[in-house]
């Protein structure tokens, strides 16, 4: 793939095309598959977790314990995925009631138990279009439409 930055053209020489029709999915598998490898099969150390889903490069989760064992978690799993080139590099803890943000959706669960969810639109969202005369590729215009 080819592309304009500040006048300058480049041409990308090795690994997927940024903005190909194949890159969510193979980003996908590629962290699921080092997560698995490096986190998921490890009973002992998914004990304290209660639920987990992932899509791409986020991630939410039921952890069963304190803020503290939390980040002890949480440090132990980073470790494991230092060699992948993977770090989970922000969380959120949050009591029962409080909102947990996760994709453009943030939920949690009453004192009751039972599940809660709302509309999450993020800080820095600016609300602003791509530019017509961007190098993204064609298909990436016509979603965003729909996103």
């Amino acid at each position: 793939s080819v592309g304009v930055f500040e006048g300058q053209w480049y041409r990308q020489s090795r690994g997927v095309p940024t903005g190909g029709s194949l890159c969510v999915q193979l980003a996908n598998m590629t962290v699921y598959s080092r997560m698995r490898k490096a986190v998921y099969s490890d009973s002992d150390l998914m004990r304290s977790i209660k639920s987990v889903k992932r899509y791409i490069d986020d991630g939410a989760g039921f952890h069963l314990g304190t803020a503290q064992e939390f980040n002890d978690w949480l440090l132990l799993v980073n470790q494991r995925l230092a060699p992948y080139g993977l770090t989970i590099d922000e969380s959120t803890v949050k009591s029962p009631g409080l909102y947990v943000p996760f994709l453009d959706v943030q939920f949690c669960f009453n004192e009751s138990g039972l599940l809660q969810t709302d509309l999450y639109t993020k800080p820095t969202d600016s609300r602003a279009y791509l530019h017509f005369s961007s190098s993204h590729p064609k298909h990436i215009f016509s979603g965003i439409v729909y996103s």
